[in-house]
């Protein structure tokens, strides 16, 4: 009997990212502008993207620096236009929304439930060439997107003009597919050979900046600068009373009064003018597994205190670096290397839920789970099947690659070497290369089989390994590994024959299977 296809948009949804949509449950809940805030610029850019006759340019760059305030823009920007939006990308680095092979896809699947009669050519054209999905960028664009709204236009049914925002296309994972597709975007723009306009938002990273000060995309691109700027201590004053407020309504044992204005004030001059940490700061007071809002809160004015001290001493850190930095110092010092470890996995490539994280950290759920506890004003495990770890902001993890900002936590430093000393290298030499069984790999994880945790370890080893500065130490440590252990499945020895991992509950086609050479 033959083995029916995939309808064509089945195909085109699994090579998408859902996600990395506008109302994705994986976003939930997504960042906002609270009322009364960034009015300008969300007014400014609804404007710019309901009357596209008024302006020559089909492209909007709005650039910023971290935790200013660009995802809230875009998420509020893209609700407000309503019926004029055509389809919504949120790139994030840190929750692996960053494949730059499945932006297109991912567009061209969002448009496809919007519009059905695109949704039909899409879907015929995938049944009769299932290959267009795996096309490079250009083709993914021309195949996908362009050539439908061509033929809807000569069937008479062309799409109105409408709008695509595109939010953080500097933490896609590939610097190279961020320009080209900047310059795709932009040649199709100069040919109007869609009716698309588009909001892209993003830091203001050297390689960006190029591509937008070309020629090719100059030439239809406004560019709009989101700055750092002391301006907006009054919007964010604005934010911070609303959510204290709303904290206190919870706790009726607090004072009416709770909390002051000035100490609003001094959590505003914390936050020197980025909304990240104002936000940041308004989840850790309100943390339930805290020891109260009263105790979160004076230990963030102590903090304010000190690093308005430091401003005065010529000090140049920011606010958002000692917040940062006061979340990780209230992780329990037993939990402090186990927590770093988690975080650590949680940057490599292929552990996008905490299933896998605790595989490798050899961690339960309920381990897993509390030793999160008091990063909730960071990141959340969302309830997904499987759960996933989901990250409030990308700086956050930007601090922890950064020496010069996180220090002694440092997440590529020590504690890459104990993960892979103490935990990692350990659980492999538990293995007998002559015992199919997998001695050793038992998994925590209930319902997870020691066949997968065993593919996690491995994948977590080979990442360390080629992707942090180890030093000489761990390395002293790896001239008596066996390295047979962490690769048996390329040579053949745990194989489907072997081992079959739908009896074991793995699923072949959703682990990555990563090359590396030994």
């Amino acid at each position: 009997m033959a083995v029916p296809r995939d309808p064509g948009l089945g195909i085109l949804l699994k090579k998408s990212i859902p996600g990395a949509s506008l109302d994705s449950s994986d976003r939930d809940p997504p960042p906002r502008c609270h009322p009364g805030t960034r009015v300008e610029y969300i007014e400014n850019l609804k404007t710019w993207g309901r009357n596209a006759d008024s302006h020559p340019e089909r492209i909007v760059w709005l650039k910023g620096l971290a935790a200013v305030g660009k995802s809230a823009i875009a998420q509020t920007c893209a609700e407000d236009l309503g019926d004029k939006l055509a389809a919504a990308f949120f790139f994030s680095r840190p929750n692996h929304r960053d494949k730059h092979d499945r932006f297109f896809t991912s567009i061209s699947h969002q448009l496809a439930v919007k519009y059905h009669s695109f949704g039909d050519i899409v879907d015929g054209d995938i049944i009769r060439n299932p290959t267009l999905v795996d096309k490079a960028l250009s083709h993914q664009f021309h195949n996908l997107i362009v050539n439908p709204i061509q033929q809807l236009k000569r069937e008479g049914k062309g799409l109105p003009e409408l709008v695509i925002v595109v939010d953080g296309i500097d933490e896609c994972a590939d610097a190279k597919a961020q320009e080209s597709i900047i310059k795709i975007i932009a040649q199709s723009a100069q040919k109007q050979s869609t009716p698309f306009l588009w909001i892209i938002l993003s830091r203001p990273e050297p390689h960006l900046v190029g591509i937008f000060d070309s020629l090719e995309v100059k030439s239809v691109t406004l560019p709009i600068e989101l700055p750092v700027s002391r301006k907006v201590d009054g919007e964010i004053a604005m934010f911070l009373t609303y959510k204290l407020r709303e904290t206190a309504r919870k706790h009726p044992q607090l004072p009416s009064s709770w909390p002051s204005e000035q100490e609003v004030w001094e959590i505003v001059d914390l936050s020197d003018g980025l909304f990240a940490c104002a936000e940041a700061v308004s989840r850790f007071v309100d943390d339930d597994d805290s020891p109260g809002p009263e105790v979160q809160l004076r230990d963030v004015l102590r903090l304010a205190q000190e690093h308005s001290v430091q401003k005065g001493r010529g000090n140049s850190s920011t606010g958002l670096d000692g917040f940062y930095t006061l979340v990780i110092e209230r992780v329990p010092p037993k939990q402090l290397h186990t927590v770093l470890w988690i975080l650590l996995v949680a940057r490599m490539p292929y552990f996008h839920d905490i299933i896998g994280n605790a595989s490798v950290v050899g961690l339960s759920e309920s381990q897993f789970r509390n030793a999160c506890r008091s990063l909730h004003s960071v990141m959340t495990i969302n309830n997904d099947t499987p759960p996933a770890l989901h990250f409030y902001h990308a700086s956050f993890m930007d601090f922890l690659q950064d020496p010069a900002r996180s220090k002694r936590f440092c997440i590529l430093s020590e504690c890459a070497v104990t993960l892979l000393a103490d935990v990692v290298i350990p659980r492999f030499n538990k293995l007998q290369v002559n015992d199919r069984c997998l001695p050793g790999f038992s998994s925590a994880w209930e319902g997870y089989s020691p066949f997968s945790c065993y593919l996690m370890l491995s994948d977590a080893l080979f990442e360390l390994l080629i992707s942090v500065d180890l030093g000489d130490q761990p390395l002293r440590a790896l001239n008596d590994f066996d390295f047979r252990k962490a690769s048996l499945r390329k040579s053949g020895w745990l194989s489907p024959r072997i081992i079959d991992p739908s009896k074991v509950g793995f699923d072949s086609s959703s682990h990555s299977q990563k090359h590396v050479a030994v």
